[in-house]
């Protein structure tokens, strides 16, 4: 049975292992408070005045009083700038900087937290998720009690980018999810999302008695420590080989490869992962869940359009193949190909092919940049042995083609479109039209749940005093 060790030794062993880097780069690091009433209070040490037994202590006093602490995952490279609204506001992406460590946040059956998809207990995730990683990671894993799961730090030799931490992450938790068959938590707000060791988690109520004790549950490797820990491209060979002995041959690269070989994760268990303008993430890279997300414009673009209604707009056509007759792949070419007034031959080069066995996916050959593709372009679309400039999905593909990559604007489009105040061209945005009925269906109540409450709150006068009590 795993033993957890709460003292305040242990909590301060611990981050002074995971943020000893943000002394030398003078970054901050975020710690943020929940409230019993659910509000928020962010405050940001440097490492020094973090790691002090006084600070320590003073916020294992707060948790005391049945506040929840987290602790983030990357430094900040300053403070937030406080508004009336929030005199204490949480680091957003652009201030995000270093890690010195990577995360894992995996969540156990808990009370609102029940069902055969979460771990029963501490002691069944870390079997599992030892297994997952391998002997390699796991030796090198500090691991952590969360009170109602357990979280998974690998200490790195090196700080690097949070941005590039951020991917390696994602990539684990893919492949971990699929070897568990369980929910490993998707880190949303790396700037608080883990638990501070030496707190309390007052998840099950309001009691005492109820409130269960965070700390230290195993510590590295005695040869994973100090020098002995892994930089980013030890972690990536580690995890190719636990995917390469579990899956057989990798379909686009090896693991020596290492960029090659995280794209390739990335597509697999993250297909949104690295396109930008999110906040989820350090380096605010979008996510896409591994599962249905209620407003996934990829997922609606799959189902709602086909390619022609993408690409036949943008002066791409088909020369060869249709799948929807059965055919085994579409063959398309790029727009200046061929002389369309002289000839309707098709010269022979592929300049991109939609394949049967993965018709969401346009593997693109042509680098030209008439193809209009850049942005959404991922992956080494490598099939066979025809090495391609890169993949992409339908909605990546218009917001490229018609928005010239601009996912803000598309999004901000196709939901005035499903509201009614934006306009549809036909037929150059039947895109737009579809998707946006599309969005309708799925989010239209949600959407409008939500006005409800909003307005609910203005009526109650529910509002927060600059000295965060309510009047």
């Amino acid at each position: 049975m795993a033993v957890l060790d709460h003292s305040v030794e242990a909590a301060r062993s611990a981050l002074w292992g995971l943020y000893a880097w943000g002394a030398d780069l003078g970054e901050l690091i975020e710690v943020s408070i929940k409230s019993p009433r659910g509000k928020w209070h962010a405050q940001h040490f440097d490492v020094e005045t973090l790691l002090e037994p006084e600070t320590l202590k003073g916020l294992a006093y707060w948790s005391g009083k049945g506040r929840e602490i987290y602790m983030g995952c990357v430094g900040l490279t300053r403070r937030p700038e406080p508004t009336k609204r929030q005199p204490h506001p949480r680091g957003g992406t652009a201030l995000r900087g270093h890690t010195g460590a990577l995360w894992i946040d995996v969540d156990c059956q808990a009370p609102g937290r029940e069902g055969d998809d979460y771990f029963r207990t501490v002691d069944e995730a870390i079997e599992i998720i030892d297994l997952a990683l391998g002997p390699v990671l796991a030796d090198c894993a500090l691991v952590i009690g969360s009170g109602w799961g357990v979280q998974y730090w690998i200490p790195l030799w090196e700080s690097v980018p949070g941005v590039e931490a951020s991917r390696v992450v994602r990539a684990l938790i893919g492949w971990l999810t699929e070897v568990s068959a369980k929910k490993i938590d998707r880190v949303w707000d790396v700037t608080r999302v883990m638990r501070m060791p030496g707190t309390m988690n007052w998840r099950a109520g309001p009691d005492d008695d109820d409130a269960r004790p965070t700390g230290v549950i195993r510590w590295p490797g005695a040869e994973r420590r100090g020098l002995g820990r892994l930089g980013l491209e030890n972690v990536i060979d580690a995890l190719g080989a636990q995917v390469s002995d579990v899956l057989g041959e990798l379909e686009t690269a090896t693991a020596d490869e290492h960029e090659k070989f995280l794209d390739w994760l990335l597509w697999r268990y993250a297909p949104g992962a690295g396109e930008g303008g999110g906040d989820d993430e350090a380096g605010g890279s979008g996510w896409v869940s591994v599962g249905p997300v209620l407003g996934d414009l990829e997922r609606m673009a799959d189902r709602a359009v086909t390619w022609k209604d993408v690409l036949a707009p943008a002066g791409w056509r088909c020369v060869d193949g249709d799948l929807m007759r059965g055919d085994h792949e579409e063959i398309w070419e790029r727009p200046g190909k061929t002389p369309w007034a002289e000839s309707d031959r098709w010269s022979g080069e592929r300049s991109a092919v939609v394949y049967a066995d993965k018709p969401e996916l346009l593997v693109v050959y042509s680098d030209s940049s008439s193809t209009g593709f850049a942005a959404g372009l991922r992956g080494s679309g490598r099939r066979g042995t025809a090495a391609g400039v890169g993949v992409i999905s339908k909605w990546r593909a218009w917001v490229d083609l018609a928005w010239a990559g601009d996912v803000s604007r598309a999004k901000q489009h196709i939901r005035s479109v499903a509201a009614g105040s934006g306009s549809v061209e036909e037929p150059e945005d039947v895109v737009a039209e579809r998707l946006a009925g599309a969005w309708k269906h799925e989010m239209g109540d949600m959407e409008e749940w939500g006005r409800e409450r909003e307005w609910e709150a203005l009526m109650k006068g529910h509002t927060v005093r600059m000295d965060g009590t309510e009047p």
